[in-house]
């Protein structure tokens, strides 16, 4: 193992995921796979052995799961735990919030538009800062302080996972031009830090200006994706995701309505 590079142990069952991370690795010189299995149980193995700074550990494997692997991890002493990336293709909310509790460090939708196993990477590099925080340290003992987030680097890093996991499940369409638009409203609104910003004066233009486009095609875009959902989502998973009243002449939540929910639910998921 290259002493000053990132050692990563891979845990993942699909061969072509497997060839593809190992092309993206193999021509980089800071960062190194020391290990690939499809198990849960030879991955722990391999952690004792070797003790990764990473691990990319899929949630799906050909013996046991990933939920598994963690489980036994916590039961394990290390002189340094790994950063855990987790890559899955549930979107299920009690299967995240478990694999979070349980030490995944960051989670990786494989279904969510935009995933790639570059982006995983290039997560690990960048959050090499934080590496070697245990179950026990506080995070802001680690790096920067919890509340202090870099919203350009963590959007790079796969912060609009997070954003499109609540879209997915409420239904929007991930094929609508707004479903993009949404996440980007919602980025520059946790950027500004409040909802001072006036979202048709200010944030609309700021991103018809990106996508080379007008601020009325940014409202329309945004108001058809919603309209969407909310004529084809069943009803008790709007209610279940969207717990705010609707005017039932309209029949969905305004973009204004709709928008200053999503950014304070994704604000208070990452708090």
């Amino acid at each position: 193992m290259t002493p000053d590079s990132i050692h990563v142990l891979l845990i993942e069952d699909d061969l072509t995921q497997c060839d593809i991370f190992k092309t993206i690795i193999r021509v980089r010189s800071d960062i190194e796979l020391i290990g690939i299995t499809d198990s849960s149980t030879k991955g722990v193995e391999l952690t004792k052995k070797f003790l990764p700074d990473a691990i990319i550990l899929d949630l799906e494997l050909n013996e046991g799961d990933g939920i598994d692997f963690l489980y036994q991890i916590k039961k394990i002493s290390l002189s340094k735990y790994p950063f855990i990336v987790v890559t899955t293709n549930t979107i299920s909310k009690s299967v995240l919030q478990n694999l979070r509790e349980n030490g995944a460090d960051f989670i990786f939708t494989k279904n969510i538009k935009g995933y790639s196993p570059k982006q995983v990477v290039n997560l690990l590099l960048r959050m090499q800062k934080y590496y070697g925080c245990n179950f026990d340290t506080p995070i802001n003992s680690c790096g920067t302080a919890a509340n202090q987030l870099d919203t350009e680097e963590v959007y790079e890093d796969g912060f609009q996972q997070i954003i499109s996991e609540q879209l997915v499940k409420i239904g929007i369409p991930t094929n609508f031009v707004g479903y993009q638009y949404i996440i980007e409203v919602v980025i520059l609104l946790i950027k500004a830090g409040d909802f001072h910003k006036e979202i048709t004066k200010d944030i609309y233009p700021a991103i018809a200006k990106k996508y080379n486009t007008t601020a009325a095609g940014v409202e329309r875009a945004i108001r058809n994706a919603i309209e969407k959902a909310w004529n084809t989502t069943d009803i008790s998973i709007l209610e279940k995701y969207y717990s705010q009243s609707v005017n039932p002449e309209k029949g969905r939540p305004t973009n204004k309505e709709f928008i200053y929910y999503l950014t304070i639910r994704i604000k208070n998921i990452i708090k």
